[in-house]
């Protein structure tokens, strides 16, 4: 999975994002967009270059593009709500950390409990699940999140990251909501972008 940061998104930005994720004819046929402005003139220019067509949502449609939106809600709801951050390259670190927590630990509904990147199941006669702890650093700040050996029992009700760290007391108080920061969250939301074609 591609992504980037940067304070100053320009279509020119965007469209060298768009040629990074998708090097040496790796491209899709279809992208599917919406119709903000940094999607300008040099993007579509790039675009067509790689021979990818481009299917535009309707104006103020989000629900259009449910993958994209989804994916940018999780990381507003289990990772920017709950980190203060610094600058560029502090967000970039802490995100390329939290989507690997996304892709090798985090319990997805649709996957069964597992990981996109799935775990071994290990049956209940080779012993007791031991939680390994992760580092704060390479996940959610200030919280650990834990990886069993085995996927948690269907039975077992559903907890998410946040309850979970509510219930283990890790919520630290000191956080200021990340939706307040109407700038960062625009910026996180056109370099992800540039992922809509790969989900």
């Amino acid at each position: 999975m591609h992504f980037n940061v940067t304070d100053s998104p320009s279509a020119a930005w965007t469209a060298q994002q768009i040629v990074e994720a998708f090097p040496d004819d790796s491209a899709p046929r279809l992208l599917l967009r919406d119709r903000d402005s940094i999607y300008g003139a040099e993007f579509r220019r790039r675009v067509k270059g790689m021979r990818i067509a481009e299917i535009l949502t309707a104006p103020r449609s989000p629900w259009q593009n449910p993958f994209a939106e989804r994916m940018i809600g999780t990381i507003r709801r289990d990772f920017l709500d709950h980190v203060i951050v610094l600058n560029e390259g502090h967000l970039r670190r802490r995100l390329h950390g939290y989507l690997r927590y996304y892709h090798g630990s985090r319990a997805h509904l649709a996957l069964e409990k597992d990981a996109p990147e799935p775990r071994a199941v290990e049956p209940p006669e080779h012993g007791r699940v031991v939680a390994c702890p992760r580092s704060a650093a390479s996940t959610i700040a200030t919280s650990v999140a834990r990886r069993s050996r085995s996927r948690p029992s269907p039975l077992r009700r559903y907890e998410s990251e946040r309850d979970r760290r509510s219930r283990d007391g890790l919520a630290a108080s000191g956080f200021v909501d990340a939706r307040s920061c109407s700038t960062l969250s625009a910026r996180l939301r056109m370099a992800i972008g540039v992922l809509e074609s790969q989900l």
